[in-house]
């Protein structure tokens, strides 16, 4: 059974049914046609409406399918819910729903509670073998994952007292995802690695052989292999290729959202600045991966996203980042390095956001002298700045 099921105040039905069979039993056995029709009539009511309460949304079925409709702060949607009615009909019935206070609805009523909980009314009714889509628009009103805590029906007796009241048993898998503003972060310019890569910059150590951007004369301790022999035969000298400064991209964004035993009070400027610079990363192609220190069931102990790019790497990393809530259990930071580190998920560039403990700054250390390029998101005057992360004057043990 979907639906936990309970009726009120039957008893008082029960008593005028039994009742109305006995004065319509009198009524015949003295031969009053009236009396007998009237508590009879009075019987038969009775009578429905105890059947009706008793059976009433036994057959209703909720079409609970998976779906999650994604929105910015400000947007409007739609929240839609089907159901289907194998049983008797559902009339003057109420759909009463739970939820927190991602979205607001709009153009309904709804009581708002402690704790940024919704509880809307909707009118609902269904006929037998009746599909119904009920649909009501909301507006998005912070960053975060609205789903339906709880979802009840009631039925009224539509003969007298007492009602059914139905709860929805299963988690409803409808569901709108809000995602996260995006505050400016300064400082991208200097986020380049020490390595070989395939991104053109103005500044590196590294050439890419696949983009020649010309030729020079040759000078004397050039490689025999960057020769372009074409140009030689044509200029009748030796000429050497000429290269596109190069270096690889690819970036590691972490982000600990704890602070000391507890979820970081700038929780929401940190989720911004980091959705800034995910929408960064894909706009300028490049590949990123993405850990958060929550904890997580899945094979990775702590929330990952692998190496990706693109429009739908976005899209993933900033749902990681919609879901995150002062109620998660977090994840030591420093122990994420160390998984990072040991599974070999740490590419050129590591951009790290929130705050860096002792045993962090120890692991730091050691992914910097490998090739790694290190930034940190820093605060600065109300305002994100990324900056190359310099070793302490401590050393560590």
């Amino acid at each position: 059974m979907e639906w936990s099921r309970e009726t009120t105040e039957l008893q008082s039905i029960t008593v005028c049914t039994f009742l109305s069979l006995i004065l319509a039993l009198l009524g015949l056995f003295f031969q009053n046609v009236f009396l007998l029709l009237i508590f009879l009539i009075s019987f038969l009511i009775f009578y429905s409406a105890q059947v009706y309460i008793n059976k009433a949304g036994e057959k209703l079925a909720f079409q609970n399918q998976r779906s999650r409709e994604k929105l910015n702060k400000g947007d409007h949607g739609v929240w839609s819910f089907t159901f289907r009615n194998g049983g008797m009909p559902i009339l003057n019935g109420s759909l009463i729903l739970r939820f927190n206070d991602v979205v607001h609805p709009v153009e309904a009523a709804y009581d708002e509670f402690p704790g940024g909980i919704i509880e809307m009314r909707v009118p609902f009714s269904i006929n037998k073998h009746e599909s119904i889509c009920i649909e009501f628009p909301v507006k998005a009103q912070r960053r975060g994952l609205a789903k339906i805590d709880k979802m009840f029906v009631e039925i009224p007796n539509l003969f007298g007292s007492g009602e059914v009241h139905m709860q929805y048993k299963k988690p409803v898998k409808t569901e709108l995802l809000v995602f996260p503003q995006k505050q400016t972060v300064d400082g991208f310019t200097s986020a380049h690695s020490k390595t070989q890569g395939l991104f053109t910059v103005h500044d590196s150590l590294f050439k890419d052989p696949f983009q020649p951007v010309g030729t020079r004369d040759y000078s004397p301790g050039d490689s025999f292999a960057d020769i372009n022999w074409k140009a030689t035969a044509r200029m009748q000298s030796l000429q050497t290729k000429v290269n596109s400064p190069a270096t690889s991209r690819n970036w590691l964004i972490t982000l600990n959202i704890s602070s000391q035993y507890s979820i970081t009070g700038e929780l929401e400027d940190l989720i911004e600045r980091t959705a800034y610079m995910i929408d960064m990363a894909a706009r300028n192609d490049i590949p990123f991966s993405l850990a958060i220190n929550v904890r997580s069931l899945n094979r990775t102990p702590f929330y990952y996203l692998p190496i990706g790019e693109g429009r739908m790497q976005r899209q993933r990393a900033l749902e990681m980042l919609s879901v995150l809530s002062v109620e998660d259990v977090t994840f030591p930071f420093s122990i994420m390095y160390q998984y990072l580190i040991m599974h070999h998920h740490v590419p050129p560039v590591l951009i790290s956001a929130g705050i860096q403990d002792y045993e962090s700054e120890k692991l730091l250390s050691i992914i910097s002298q490998r090739d790694v390029s290190v930034f940190l998101l820093e605060n600065i005057k109300e305002q994100g700045v990324l900056r190359t992360w310099k070793q302490h004057s401590r050393k560590f043990a």
